[in-house]
C-alpha cells in the first residue's frame, strides 16, 4: 500500500467517549463476519471497478481494504479518519492493499475535497458519532460525481440485546451507554435522510449482528467501557459492574451467551 498521510483538523466525537474508545469500538468489526448481515455487499453496492476513485468517510478499515482491493493498482481510495488514533492505525490495518490510499484527518461535515471528486462514497458506523449527520451526508453527496453511488451503514443501539440479563444492571449499563451516543437510533432514519438530500434509486437493507461469545461481544459492543461509564456516572458500583461481566463471561464459557444488535445499510444514487 502506498500511503499519503496528511491533514490538520480534528473532529469532535461523542462527548462521553474518548478517541481511544472510538478506535477500540471499530477494530473488532473488521473481523466479525455477522456484521455482513447489515452490510451486505457494501463494496459491490458502490458499483466499483478497477481504476475508480472512492471516498471512505469515517475510516472503517474493513471496508477500506475490501474497496481498495477491488480498485486495484489504478484505483484510488481517499479515507477520512475522524480521530488521530484511527489515522495512526491506518498503515498497519491496511497493509498489503495494492491501490493508492490517501489517509486524511478531517471533519466529515466539511470534507476537504472538490465537488464531484469521487465515483462513489461510503461511510460505515460514522454518522451516529457526529453532531450534524445530515451535513455529513450532504457532503458525501457533494463530493460524489453525478450518477455515482453512496452507501451508508449504521447500527441501532436501542436494539441491543444480551443474555443472560440481570435486568436492573443491564438497564443501567446499556442505558448509560446509549445515552452517551449522539444519535443512538440513526440506523432506521437512514432511508429518510437519503431522500432528504436528494438521493434516488434507494436500496435499504436491515440485518442483525448475532454473537455467541462474550469476548467478541465485549469488543464489538464495548461492554467493558459501558460498565466503566456506568460506574463513573454513579449508576452502579464497581462490584456490580464486575459481577455483571462475570455472569456474562461464565455464560459464554457454558455456551449460554448471546448478544445481538440490528443494523441498517442504505445505498442511493446521486442524480446524473
Amino acid at each position: 500500500m502506498r500511503s499519503d498521510v496528511f491533514g490538520t483538523s480534528w473532529l469532535e466525537t461523542d462527548g462521553a467517549a474518548t478517541s481511544e474508545d472510538l478506535v477500540h469500538s471499530r477494530k473488532p468489526g473488521n473481523s466479525v463476519k455477522s456484521v455482513d448481515s447489515y452490510q451486505p455487499g457494501s463494496p459491490a453496492r458502490l458499483h466499483l471497478c478497477s481504476g475508480r476513485q472512492v471516498l471512505d468517510a469515517g475510516h472503517g478499515a474493513r471496508a477500506l481494504s475490501l474497496i481498495a482491493e477491488i480498485l486495484g493498482d489504478e484505483g484510488k481510495t481517499a479515507s477520512v479518519a475522524i480521530s488521530g488514533e484511527l489515522l495512526a492505525e491506518s498503515p498497519r490495518r491496511t497493509s498489503g492493499v495494492k491501490a493508492l490510499v490517501s489517509l486524511e484527518l478531517s471533519d466529515a461535515e466539511q470534507l476537504p475535497f472538490p465537488d464531484s471528486a469521487f465515483d462513489s462514497s461510503t461511510a460505515d458506523s460514522t454518522l451516529h458519532h457526529l453532531a450534524h449527520p445530515i451535513m455529513a451526508l450532504q457532503e458525501l453527496v457533494r463530493v460524489t460525481r453525478p450518477g455515482g453511488w453512496i452507501v451508508v451503514s449504521e447500527p441501532d443501539w436501542r436494539s441491543f440485546k444480551i443474555f443472560p440479563c440481570r435486568k436492573e444492571l443491564a438497564e443501567a449499563i446499556i442505558g448509560r451507554q446509549c445515552d452517551s451516543i449522539r444519535h443512538v437510533s440513526i440506523g432506521p432514519a437512514l432511508e429518510s435522510m437519503f431522500m432528504a438530500v436528494g438521493l434516488s434509486d434507494l436500496h435499504p437493507q436491515t440485518g442483525t449482528v448475532k454473537l455467541r461469545e462474550f469476548l467478541a461481544a465485549c469488543r464489538l459492543f464495548c461492554l467493558d467501557r459501558a460498565v466503566k461509564l456506568a460506574i463513573e456516572c454513579g449508576d452502579i458500583t464497581s462490584e456490580e459492574g464486575q459481577e455483571w461481566l462475570d455472569i456474562l463471561r461464565q455464560a459464554s464459557d457454558a455456551g449460554l451467551f448471546a448478544a445481538s444488535m440490528t443494523g441498517y445499510t442504505v445505498a442511493g444514487r446521486k442524480a446524473a
